[in-house]
């Protein structure tokens, strides 16, 4: 009897398998299990995998390049991309995106991003928005001072620049700064090149001589209608005097403002709308 029983369930498990796959993975997506494949386009690469929940995000690398994300379609738009855990719903294809970034960078974990250093970084230096699949928000203190090179870009990612960030960039002569910026640390571009900058409207926080003795700066247009927190010594030159062609715009309506602010009282002469 037990020899009967044995021999049927090994004939049904013949036909199981001859019925087709199908059936089998039939009952693994209705147990929430799915099939995710991963388009490295270009990196290095990644394993597929067929579960109900990834954990934890598979990270590639691509020379000169940031990993940016996974993203459910292959023209990479920003409301396919995914987050982890993952939970896959039926099976899908994950496409990875690269930004340009410039190799000899560091990068530090930064609450739920990253923080960036220069490490050996010599030419051009391209930040990138994105790294391992998180945002770049902050340049760390003394990130990138004494950097000899003529271009830094800072992407749009970016909330915080550290104390010394830019720290004697002597050659730096132009900088965008990206519009979500919040703070600038102190003497963050002392004794750099910049001829002018503008200050975004986000901006609260402008720390103790970030802009001091930049022998070159002539304007800067301060685009926040409420004065950031500064210092009366932000752009004195290395004598600790005004400089005389320094000139300082700022929003339509908001002078009054800024003459009465702490540390911006000091320009009162240079400023204007």
């Amino acid at each position: 009897m037990k020899r009967t029983q044995a021999a049927f369930a090994a004939a049904l498990c013949g036909a199981l398998l001859l019925s087709g796959c199908s059936q089998f993975f039939t009952s693994f997506a209705s147990m929430g299990i799915y099939s995710v494949q991963f388009e490295e386009n270009g990196g290095s690469a990644v394993q597929d995998r067929r579960a109900s929940l990834i954990a934890t995000m598979p990270v590639p690398a691509l020379e000169g390049q940031a990993f940016a994300g996974w993203y459910g379609d292959a023209a990479l738009s920003e409301a396919s991309k995914v987050s982890f855990p993952y939970d896959p719903l039926a099976d899908v294809t994950l496409y990875a995106k690269w930004v340009p970034a410039t190799e000899g960078l560091s990068y530090a974990e930064s609450g739920s991003g990253y923080s960036v250093s220069n490490s050996t970084a010599q030419g051009p230096v391209t930040i990138p928005a994105w790294w391992r699949g998180k945002p770049v928000v902050a340049i760390e203190s003394w990130a990138c001072s004494d950097f000899s090179g003529t271009s830094i870009t800072i992407p749009p990612s970016v909330a915080r620049i550290g104390s010394n960030a830019f720290l004697r960039c002597a050659n730096l002569t132009a900088l965008t700064l990206p519009a979500p910026l919040v703070s600038i640390g102190q003497n963050a571009f002392r004794g750099s090149g910049l001829a002018s900058v503008a200050i975004p409207s986000a901006v609260t926080y402008i720390g103790n001589a970030a802009f001091y003795n930049c022998a070159s700066l002539t304007t800067v247009n301060v685009q926040a209608t409420t004065p950031p927190e500064t210092f009366a010594n932000v752009f004195l030159d290395n004598g600790n005097a005004i400089p005389a062609g320094l000139a300082i715009k700022v929003p339509t309506g908001t002078k009054a403002a800024y003459d009465a602010a702490y540390g911006w009282g000091h320009y009162a002469a240079k400023i204007s709308e």
